[in-house]
């Protein structure tokens, strides 16, 4: 009986982890939903006299940004990627997911959503990442351990960063574009967007 409840979970994870972009996009979408109708008004992402607003526009514009230069350095399935932001975290495309993530909350200026980005980093990222680790393991054996132990999951002391790998290989446009970074990109800027013009029409 055991066995089977612990197959079950096991799965349920698995299920989870293959559905994050849908599942967190869902729950946000709901927050955004329950902002508007409430309504609360959203912060000014674009002005110097709203910092706080200001705070959450950079923090998405930062998550864009990171995921977008960890797309165009990684090659999926056939080297393990070790340069640019893959020296500092091993993670870094959820890194990005979750700065953006935080910076929607800001700019929503809700605890509500604060919690549901930290529960959908938890529950769903970070159970994808242990998976995705066991596999790069599997594919790449000892240049995973040694990768590993010198990069943290989520982001490496500064002085453990080695500058070859940090700046070491170029960024390729054809490899970000085969990755489909555009279309997170898009989304963010896109949902950014619609809170800025809420905000210009409910003040």
């Amino acid at each position: 009986m055991s066995e089977v409840v612990v197959d079950r979970s096991k799965a349920l994870w698995h299920w989870v982890a293959d559905h994050r972009i849908v599942l967190s996009s869902t729950v946000f979408g709901l927050l955004i939903i329950e902002d508007i109708i409430e309504p609360q008004i959203p912060r000014d992402a674009d002005s110097f006299a709203d910092p706080v607003g200001l705070l959450g526009g950079l923090l998405v514009l930062a998550g864009i940004a990171l995921r977008s230069w960890a797309a165009g350095h990684l090659d999926k399935g056939r080297t393990l990627t070790v340069t640019g932001p893959y020296a500092v975290s091993r993670n870094p495309l959820y890194v990005g997911s979750m700065l953006a993530a935080t910076g929607f909350c800001v700019v929503l200026w809700d605890i509500e959503n604060l919690f549901g980005a930290l529960l959908i980093g938890l529950a769903v990222y970070l159970p994808k990442a242990a998976r995705e680790e066991k596999k790069l393991r599997r594919l790449f054996g000892d240049a995973w351990d040694g990768y590993a132990q010198r990069v943290g999951r989520l982001v490496t002391l500064p002085w453990r960063v080695d500058p070859a790998d940090l700046f070491g290989a170029r960024w390729r446009a054809t490899t970000w574009m085969r990755n489909h970074e555009y279309r997170f990109a898009c989304a963010a800027l896109s949902g950014l967007a619609i809170l800025e013009v809420l905000h210009h029409a409910l003040t």
